[in-house]
């Protein structure tokens, strides 16, 4: 990977990591607690993806997302992949997953909503390089 492309990586970081932080510090129902772990909201994966994509825009970088959605065996599976391209060639992708039990949700729409917040913020993860769990758990914990 090239230098550039290293120091890209570790700004947007910078900058995910400030804007989580401020999320947690202003709302209080940013994060929910899901069978014992602390998970962040749909609305707050979307504001993340946001910071991501206004960033790699003022950088002359373009950021896209599309996320897939399957259900088999009452399980529903997302996949995001989140790329990265300049002047129209491919730079960077990311791929992150989720899922959620049908039967563990009252509403198919609940669990792919679930499923599909888990993909996002994972390939937000693979994305900046750093653990949105572990600001999570400094906040909890802090």
């Amino acid at each position: 990977m090239e230098e550039k492309q290293i120091q890209k990586i570790e700004e947007t970081r910078n900058i995910v990591k400030e804007r989580l932080e401020n999320i947690l510090k202003t709302d209080k129902n940013a994060i929910v607690k899901i069978n014992n772990r602390y998970e962040i909201t749909r609305p707050v994966a979307l504001a993340l993806l946001n910071s991501l994509s206004w960033y790699f825009a003022n950088s002359g970088y373009s950021l896209s997302h599309k996320t897939d959605i399957q259900i088999v065996n009452d399980i529903v599976i997302a996949k995001c992949v989140i790329s990265i391209s300049k002047d129209g060639i491919l730079v960077m992708e990311f791929t992150g997953s989720g899922a959620t039990n049908l039967q563990e949700e009252k509403d198919v729409d609940i669990a792919i909503e679930k499923a599909e917040t888990r993909a996002l913020k994972t390939a937000i993860e693979i994305t900046i390089g750093y653990t949105i769990d572990k600001i999570i758990q400094e906040y909890v914990q802090g």
